[in-house]
Parts: C-alpha cells; sequence; structure tokens
C-alpha cells in the first residue's frame, strides 16, 4: 500500500503541495504525484516538477466526457490507477473532476485531502453543506467506467483559508507559509494588473471588468502598466488591454513563482479576488502595495456570496488593501 499519493492539474498547484511535503516532512524524490495535462503544457510541467526535485510523477493527457467512447485516454489512467491498489492517503487538486472522483474510487484512500485550488474550497464546502455524495448524474458515469462514481463520503480541506464546514463530516487542516526575505527593488512610477479570467467564465461581464482596467490605465496614465495573462484568457480581451497601452507579460508558469526569480518590480500591484495576492503576501517578506479590487455584488453574476465570502477572508491579511470598482 502507497502512503500518499496527489492527483493534480495545474503548475500552480505544486503550490498547496509543497505545502503537503514540508509540513509532514516528505522527501521529494519518492513523492508519488499523478499529473493530468495536455500536449501543449506537458514540457513546461516536467520542467517544472524537475526544477523542483520531484522525480517520482506520472503524466496523462485530459480528457473530457465525449472523448470517452473515442479515445483511449481515461482507459491508460484507470490502468494506471488499478496498478497502484490502493493508498493511505489521496491529495486531490480538484474536486468535481473525473480524474479525482476515479482516483477516489479506485485507490479507496482512508482520506482524501483536498488542496486549495484557487479560492475553489469556499464553493465546495458550501455544497457540500446540501449537496448528498451521490448525483444522479453518476449514474451514467459509473456504466461508462464500470465502477461506482460519487463524491468522497468525507474529506479534509488542506487550506490556508477560513470558511465553514460540513458539520460531522469533514476537517481543516489550515496551514501557514514559510516567509521568503528575498530581497526586491520596486519601481515607484509603474504598475501591475494580475489578468483574470473571470469574465470568460462569466462572473462579470467583459464590459464591467474592462472599465475596470481602463480605470486603472487612466490612474497610471503618465506611467508605465503591466498585466500578466492568465492562462485562460481570450485573444480579443488581451488585444483590447494592448491597445490601452498596457504591456502584456505572457509566461506559462504560475505568477507566485514568477514572483520568485523577480528583483525588480513595480510598486504597485492590482489584482481580482483571485489568491495570487494572499500567496505572494504569505510567502515574502519584501512586499510591493497589493490591492485587490472588489467587484460590486449587483455586478456579480454567478455565487455571489461565495465570491463575498472570499472577499471577507482577505480582510484579515492585513497586507491587502481591498478596494471598491466604484472607488478606484
Amino acid at each position: 500500500m502507497m502512503k500518499n499519493i496527489f492527483v493534480i492539474s495545474a503548475i500552480h498547484h505544486l503550490i498547496q503541495v509543497e505545502a503537503v511535503v514540508k509540513e509532514i516532512g516528505l522527501p521529494k524524490k519518492e513523492v508519488p504525484i499523478i499529473f493530468l495535462t495536455n500536449e501543449t503544457s506537458k514540457k513546461t510541467i516536467l520542467e517544472i516538477l524537475k526544477l523542483f526535485g520531484y522525480e517520482n510523477y506520472k503524466t496523462f493527457s485530459y480528457w473530457n466526457f465525449k472523448e470517452i467512447f473515442s479515445s483511449a485516454k481515461h482507459s491508460q489512467y484507470i490502468q494506471y490507477l488499478k496498478s497502484l491498489k490502493h493508498c493511505e492517503n489521496l491529495y486531490i487538486s480538484q474536486y468535481y473532476t473525473d480524474y479525482s472522483l476515479l482516483a477516489y474510487q479506485f485507490l479507496k484512500p482512508e482520506k482524501v485531502y483536498l488542496l486549495d485550488e484557487g479560492t475553489a474550497s469556499f464553493k465546495v464546502s458550501k455544497e457540500r453543506k446540501t449537496v448528498k455524495s451521490f448525483d444522479p448524474k453518476f449514474l451514467i458515469k459509473s456504466l461508462v467506467y464500470r465502477r461506482k462514481i460519487n463524491f468522497p463520503e468525507k474529506i479534509t480541506y488542506y487550506t490556508q483559508y477560513d470558511f465553514d464546514i460540513n458539520t460531522d463530516k469533514d476537517d481543516v487542516i489550515k496551514y501557514q507559509f514559510t516567509k521568503d526575505e528575498k530581497p526586491i527593488e520596486f519601481d515607484q512610477n509603474a504598475a501591475l494588473i494580475l489578468g483574470s479570467s473571470v469574465a470568460e467564465v462569466g462572473v462579470v461581464t467583459k464590459d464591467n471588468y474592462m472599465k475596470i482596467i481602463k480605470k486603472i490605465r487612466e490612474k497610471f496614465n503618465d506611467k508605465k502598466v503591466y498585466y500578466y495573462q492568465h492562462r485562460n484568457e481570450n485573444a480579443e480581451k488581451l488585444n483590447e488591454i494592448l491597445k490601452l497601452g498596457i504591456e502584456i507579460i505572457q509566461s506559462n508558469i504560475p505568477f507566485e513563482f514568477y514572483y520568485k526569480s523577480l528583483n525588480y518590480t513595480p510598486l504597485h500591484y492590482y489584482s481580482f479576488y483571485s489568491p495570487i495576492l494572499d500567496n505572494i503576501s504569505q510567502q515574502y517578506k519584501n512586499l510591493p502595495k497589493l490591492n485587490i479590487i472588489r467587484f460590486e455584488k449587483e455586478t456579480i453574476l454567478m455565487n455571489p456570496q461565495i465570491v463575498e465570502n472570499i472577499y471577507e477572508s482577505y480582510l484579515k491579511n492585513k497586507n491587502l488593501h481591498l478596494i471598491s470598482s466604484i472607488e478606484l
């Protein structure tokens, strides 16, 4: 029986893997990681895993439900899970995905730990208060995968946040980062915006998002403004941002890792409700001015109360400055 297995699907999930590895004292070379990815990102992912010192990893290709009947991607993944047989502790980065649910079913872990996927645990914790562990749509998936599919009866949130959990079934382990004292200089005449896919996924409208970007550009109209592109932003929106005279930074790595490589950066940072600035504030002692733009509640089109709960969590961090989108 394997003691620990991690199932992750994005480079930024390594932030939480690193926290777990440090907390329980696992040798990195022996940490088993299953990484779901696509061919475009695979090379970068392999380079970063090696850079971080991980050697015991296996990569598999993403699949969607439609591909089950035309691709062997899921079969290869399932065969590998079968070869592992069982594990004591299963760490997953995403709660709803088929590959997480399949890992739970085939590995039969004694404990399931849900790592922070951005701020997704706020939504998961809310839904686990009301949603039963078995969903009717799982009937079809159970037939296709030939294994009963359902959510774990009990999970432990491995998180840096405070949120309410399902009363009796679930637990929380709260972790903290160790702060790095890396030296860094700040450019007082520049600002940096951390891009977000909130418009693409429908949390707010693109018009509302772009109004905020334009306000920041106007605020620093005679200064340099940079925009760190989110991996899921569409080209049309990025082109509009470029036309505002904002320089776009393209990178395949999470901003937390990018920041670590910097020795000179803008003094003024702006973000939306992403946890990136919260993460940076807990990982480093030398910080720029960290501003989180707070969408007005009436402009939030998806899960407004969950978004509000995330903002409330950020208010506890004295290094973060929350700014109303109206006051900007």
